[in-house]
């Protein structure tokens, strides 16, 4: 089967044309028969929550059960930790992720549903600009994200922002808080994840002298500090269940109570919220509201790995390695060479921009006399188990940076030679590791092990 372009770029005189391929999802059998939707979104989920693009009253669907994504690679099918499931075709083979480049049945509980690839395309606009704020980018992802951002920024909605690790989505907050009419206000930052469970309902909401040990005055939090502005609440997804419902009441009322206080404070403030979790599948878990999730999506902003973006490295390389030298007052190296250039374009970067950044970082601090010495042995993650390959390159490393590396190696390695004695039969390499075949499917698209 031949592979489907999902996206066309052309470029009409001083101007760039996207192109997006349309598909179309039918609901072949089951209690919605003969519902449908023909759409070029980027990405579409399938569910019985009425914020889905395709609504199914099965009661056997999940809330969010499948998602679509139009990626460079295909049209992406993705079951997201359903309850019951998704089967593909006569159902012998679970769905966990698959790349679709022609039609496909699907069964999600009584439902057969098909989807559908087709020819016609839609002229989707993007701005003649590679900038949003600090934002830097000429691939046709980045300037579609341009526009949103654009759009989203003039009205005070909540906004979720999610995307992998190191993909700029502190950046991509302040840039809309900038370009909002709360510019002149407080820009207040929140990491979930990085504050203690006992500490972080304190450090939202705020706390009266004496609520607690070490409480020795009033304290004002988050949602106060910023009122007039914006508040980022980072890492959303590592936010404990119990504190969800007071987190809900804060979007749903504007209304905050300090630990230890009887009265509630108005706040005005504009929430954004990023996560490098699939919230989706927390909510068809049972780790996160859904009604938390849906006030946090009111605009609901994927930010593109760095992967699906090849076009914009040369640019980032451009802007980020001068920006590294200033950093360490040293002289900037010569332009990189295309060979180096076209290594960095072919790394996966699974640390996205923040990888690339601290990178260019260690170059700088390895030029001399103006000219560059590239760690290039470090743009090859090592395949191989022993722990002695490429130690010498990971210990100049930060840590956690090294870790990563070190654990992505084993991956790579690992599930390379196991695919490969498996002829590529991820059911039979699910069987021979004890790896869930689910989380198995993750891994090989992580990595890009697709064959």
């Amino acid at each position: 089967m031949s592979r489907v372009t999902t996206t066309r770029v052309v470029l009409d005189g001083e101007h760039t044309r996207l192109f997006r391929r349309k598909f179309a999802l039918h609901v072949l059998d089951g209690p919605d028969r003969g519902r449908s939707v023909t759409t070029s979104k980027e990405t579409v989920t399938v569910g019985s929550a009425s914020q889905n693009d395709l609504v199914l009253s099965d009661p056997a669907v999940s809330r969010h059960h499948l998602r679509v994504e139009a990626t460079p690679g295909g049209f992406q099918l993705t079951d997201l930790d359903s309850t019951n499931g998704t089967t593909v075709g006569d159902g012998d083979l679970e769905l966990g992720q698959i790349l679709a480049h022609g039609a496909v049945d699907l069964r999600l509980g009584q439902t057969r549903l098909r989807f559908t690839p087709l020819a016609e395309e839609e002229d989707v606009p993007i701005p003649n600009t590679d900038r949003f704020g600090d934002l830097i980018g000429v691939s046709p992802a980045m300037r579609e994200l341009f526009q949103t951002l654009e759009s989203v920024s003039q009205k005070d909605v909540t906004v979720l922002l999610e995307g992998e690790t190191g993909t700029g989505k502190e950046m991509i907050a302040e840039a809309i808080h900038s370009h909002s009419h709360r510019r002149d206000g407080p820009f207040v930052v929140v990491d979930c994840g990085a504050i203690p469970a006992s500490l972080i309902e304190s450090e939202l909401f705020g706390h009266l002298k004496g609520t607690f040990t070490g409480a020795v005055s009033d304290r004002a939090g988050a949602f106060e500090e910023a009122d007039g502005g914006t508040v980022f609440l980072d890492e959303i997804g590592e936010l404990d269940l119990a504190l969800q419902p007071r987190l809900l009441r804060v979007l749903e009322q504007r209304k905050v109570k300090r630990l230890g206080d009887a009265r509630f404070r108005g706040v005005d403030m504009r929430v954004i919220a990023a996560t490098n979790r699939d919230l989706q599948r927390l909510v068809n878990q049972g780790a996160f509201r859904s009604d938390l999730y849906y006030r946090l999506a009111v605009v609901h902003v994927r930010v593109p790995p760095l992967r699906h973006r090849p076009d914009d490295i040369e640019l980032l390389v451009r802007h980020l390695l001068p920006e590294a030298a200033v950093r360490f007052g040293l002289p900037t190296p010569r332009p990189l060479d295309r060979e180096t250039v076209q290594q960095l374009i072919a790394h996966p970067w699974p640390g996205n921009v923040r990888e690339l950044r601290n990178f260019l970082e260690r170059l700088v601090t390895l030029s001399q006399s103006g000219h560059a010495r590239v760690p290039t042995e470090e743009l090859v993650l090592p395949t191989s188990a022993d722990p002695g390959v490429g130690l010498e390159q990971l210990e100049r490393l930060p840590f956690r940076e090294a870790k990563a590396r070190w654990t992505a190696a084993f991956d790579v390695g690992y599930l390379t030679r196991l695919l490969d004695r498996c002829d590529n039969n991820v059911a039979e390499a699910a069987r021979q590791s004890g790896i869930d075949r689910v989380h198995l499917f993750r891994l090989i698209r992580k990595y890009d092990l697709r064959r």
